[in-house]
């Protein structure tokens, strides 16, 4: 259980950081830290250069399944049968807003997250699949489509 740290150009192991939280399924990255999500819905942040961890933040959901950056915040994405968007400022490592995914209208069991445009994509591993588009500044769902 822990981060290893390593070097791409020689892509070898230079460091290892062991962590109470398990299952770590998700990271992101900004500046110089890393942030995991884990399967229990927890937050770690871990500084890279040092290798060494920071704050944590419990989402009250897991697993993760998805996150990206946007800006000051990230956006983690559980999955279940309600999928959840939560919306933390990175800078005091603190949820600022949530949107429930509805099953019925929007979707559920979100398996992917990408950022085009200022907006939120997300994919649904569910037979069929959906895409769901959030706007991340207001946290509502713009468009949400089933893939044929």
């Amino acid at each position: 259980r822990g981060v290893l740290k390593v070097n791409p150009a020689t892509f070898t192991v230079s460091g290892f950081l062991p962590l109470s939280v398990s299952n770590l399924r998700v990271a992101v990255a900004r500046g110089g830290s890393a942030y995991f999500g884990s399967d229990t819905g927890v937050i770690v942040e871990v500084n890279m250069p040092s290798l060494s961890s920071g704050r944590q933040l419990s989402l009250g959901q897991g697993p993760v399944s998805a996150g990206v950056v946007w800006g000051t915040f990230a956006l983690f994405v559980t999955r279940g049968v309600v999928s959840n968007v939560f919306k933390v400022d990175l800078n005091s490592m603190s949820r600022v807003a949530t949107l429930v995914l509805n099953a019925g209208t929007h979707g559920n069991f979100v398996a992917a997250a990408t950022l085009i445009n200022n907006k939120l994509y997300l994919g649904t591993d569910t037979s069929p699949g959906r895409v769901i588009v959030v706007d991340p500044a207001t946290m509502t769902v713009l468009n949400s489509a089933q893939i044929p």
